[in-house]
């Protein structure tokens, strides 16, 4: 059953009471304006601890996993508005799901910075939250705070999985059983079940290899491939896939600069989005 104490539940497997407890209100199920802090010893000894108890609990899945004290580790929390009301059929009606955290200045931290306490300024000047508002209702809101506040409600951002190096340079190259092993690891033993909690109505992955994990997940064996019709070059995405209820959407990471070609036409490649699939299909992004 969807309850909040399932939710928290969920969350403290997942990240420790600590952190919970420091990002969550418990009694709303909101997140904590002011919650998040600079890295510190105290912040990088509750990640460790955490994923001491994860590798202990699957010693063949994450056996690779180093510890030592150079090498820091840091841990994406999901961000969201508002909070989560577990008697709406659908909780938030769009997942917007990445592979893994890239993070510098923090032990953890709300993915991509979607809680209360960034004014909505924020979410017109950053480049990846202009083109998730631009894709999902067109350049026009960009000066109206309300309609962004209602749209912004709508969403819930999390990852794949939740951890990663801490540090400018992630050194995933180190773990060559990252993405075979400790990514699907990580979407089987909690990804699965938050998607359940949450049921969204449109699930928008970032990337790749998050759009992979995401197909195997959700039991998928069709989708459709947009990428040459989008441009030569592009390969796998954007796709989509139909399961049920839910209708997913997978992109380029929407972080990338200009070096991805995708995103090189911005304005233009986000018309052909909205025009070519989000309209096509808008019966799954219209608001509940």
């Amino acid at each position: 059953m969807n309850t909040p104490q399932a939710f928290i539940e969920l969350m403290t497997r997942k990240y420790g009471s600590p952190i919970v407890h420091e990002l969550l209100d418990l009694t709303d199920i909101t997140l904590k304006p002011g919650g998040i802090k600079p890295k510190n010893p105290k912040g990088q000894e509750l990640v460790r601890v955490q994923l001491r108890t994860l590798i202990h609990a699957l010693p063949t899945k994450l056996h690779s996993l180093k510890l030592n004290e150079s090498n820091g580790w840091a841990f994406d929390f999901p961000g969201w508005l508002g909070n989560l009301d577990f008697r709406k059929k659908n909780v938030k009606d769009i997942m917007i799901i990445g592979s893994e955290p890239h993070i510098e200045e923090h032990d953890y931290q709300i993915v991509y910075g979607l809680h209360e306490g960034k004014h909505l300024k924020f979410f017109t000047e950053d480049k990846l939250w202009r083109r998730i508002l631009k894709l999902l209702t067109g350049d026009y809101i960009l000066n109206d705070f309300t309609r962004i506040r209602k749209e912004l409600n709508r969403l819930y951002i999390t990852d794949v999985c939740f951890f990663a190096p801490q540090g400018k340079v992630k050194a995933l190259s180190n773990y060559k059983d990252w993405n075979p092993i400790v990514i699907p690891t990580m979407a089987d033993l909690f990804l699965r079940e938050e998607i359940s909690l949450i049921k969204p109505r449109v699930i928008i992955s970032q990337g790749a290899l998050a759009f992979k994990e995401l197909v195997r997940l959700l039991g998928i064996d069709r989708t459709i491939k947009f990428s040459r019709h989008f441009h030569p070059k592009l390969v796998n995405l954007p796709q989509i896939a139909e399961k049920g209820e839910t209708f997913l959407l997978g992109l380029p990471h929407m972080a990338s600069g200009n070096l991805n070609f995708f995103w090189k036409e911005e304005d233009n490649m986000i018309r052909r989005l909205r025009s070519d699939i989000i309209e096509k299909y808008s019966t799954y992004f219209l608001a509940s």
